[in-house]
């Protein structure tokens, strides 16, 4: 589930983060390091982010 939607700038200095254990990408302020956004990852049949 993602969260509230956003929007990634260019220039903005936006991180991602690749949480490859729990199969999803966090999307960081790379200024104040605050979570702006979350996205699932589709599985794989192994049970792992496809």
């Amino acid at each position: 589930m993602n969260t509230k939607p956003f929007r990634l700038h260019p220039g903005h200095g936006h991180v991602v983060i690749a949480n490859r254990n729990s199969g999803n990408l966090s999307i960081l302020n790379g200024d104040t390091g605050v979570v702006v956004g979350t996205i699932e990852l589709p599985m794989g049949t192994l049970g792992s982010a496809a």
